[in-house]
């Protein structure tokens, strides 16, 4: 059957409407507390194709979260189209946008698509996600560690945003320390928590009972952290992550960049890559559909307190920035969500079959590409 394609961008539209609106109030309630008499001759003033320039990060973004996901599976000995992970990693990105906190929450969405489109279970999928975001935490750590010692001897920070910039640098070692500690060496701690969690969700929801035995929880569970470890624990995905994790923070100071060049003004890349690593951290606590507030609170501050920018220059750069990420990040997932969601003959991940009898269908699709392979 064809699927209704009009009705899938209808759909992928409407989705839109809450991540985008949040992020429309808290732009114009920036414009509101900042003056904007010269924020349109600096629109005026900007350079059409260096704005087209710094516009190429998403499509390589895109590009960078599949390979990273793709190389994380490969290593764990399953061969996944590559087709496949794009569509997975726009999913996965378009549900991180609607979930509390910036870049969380989408990934069981993201599993769930590769699982109904290739030979993982749920389980292998999900434990390929978790490990790849948690090997990219850990190099997000050591990019914050370098950060922090390259450029506070360089920028006039003072005592009272060194305080600040501790208390967020100590929050997030914390938090990605404690998860990859427990993770690895302690989950027998979280496991009867576990348990016990998913076993009341299942109860609760009896539509869940085909992704989750209510009487084998644990089992699955085991399942799950034994597939995550050999994702985990392989120095192929490990170096491959980071290796990607880093170029991707070159992205993330590069495009900023680009934007102030484009307005007409120069920024140091020591700033940048604080005002980058700053924005990851606080993303991590910002409770908002895209985490946009907080982080656009930040970088205004570390642009007005450590340079000689003109406030109307920093809004128009946060603007801009705001439009070629989020924006345009929400367009293109939201579309695409839209579009494989409604193609996938089955609507909805809770009518997902039961892994034990993916296994044979699994199998008999391996065989056959084998043989057609001959």
């Amino acid at each position: 059957m064809i699927p209704d394609t009009t009705l899938s961008v209808r759909t992928a539209w409407r989705r839109l409407l809450v991540p985008v609106g949040v992020s429309a109030v808290t732009l114009t309630g920036l414009a509101l507390t900042v003056d904007t008499d010269g924020l349109i001759p600096a629109f005026k003033r900007a350079d059409p194709w260096l704005i087209g320039l710094a516009a190429l990060k998403l499509p390589l973004l895109i590009l960078l979260w599949s390979l990273r996901w793709h190389l994380v599976i490969r290593a764990g000995k399953t061969r996944v189209p590559f087709r496949y992970m794009i569509h997975a990693a726009l999913v996965r990105a378009f549900f991180n946008n609607l979930t509390p906190g910036v870049s969380t929450g989408g990934e069981p969405f993201g599993a769930w698509y590769l699982s109904k489109r290739t030979p993982l279970t749920f389980r292998e999928a999900v434990a390929s996600t978790a490990a790849e975001r948690m090997v990219q935490g850990m190099g997000m750590v050591v990019l914050l560690l370098a950060t922090v010692f390259v450029c506070l001897p360089i920028l006039p920070v003072y005592s009272g945003s060194l305080g600040v910039l501790y208390a967020g640098m100590g929050g997030f070692l914390c938090v990605v320390g404690f998860l990859f500690y427990v993770s690895l060496f302690r989950f027998h701690y979280l496991r009867s928590v576990l348990e016990t969690l998913i076993g009341l969700v299942v109860r609760a929801m009896p539509s869940l009972r085909t992704l989750w035995d209510a009487d084998r929880v644990g089992e699955q569970i085991d399942g799950f952290y034994s597939a995550y470890r050999t994702y985990l624990k392989s120095p192929a995905a490990i170096g491959a992550v980071t290796a990607l994790t880093f170029l991707q923070a070159g992205l993330d100071i590069l495009q900023p960049y680009i934007l102030f060049q484009a307005l007409g003004v120069s920024v140091p890349l020591p700033l940048l890559l604080l005002t980058a690593n700053l924005s990851r951290i606080l993303g991590i606590f910002a409770f908002t559909p895209g985490g946009s507030g907080l982080i656009e609170a930040a970088n205004l501050g570390m642009y007005h307190g450590l340079s000689t920018l003109s406030p109307d220059v920093i809004l128009a750069e946060t603007i801009l920035f705001r439009l070629l990420n989020s924006w345009l990040l929400w367009i293109v997932s939201g579309s695409v969500t839209g579009m494989v969601w409604s193609s996938n003959p089955v609507s909805s991940p809770l009518s997902e079959r039961n892994d034990n009898e993916k296994a044979p269908v699994s199998t008999r699709c391996l065989l056959a590409h084998r043989w057609s392979a001959r």
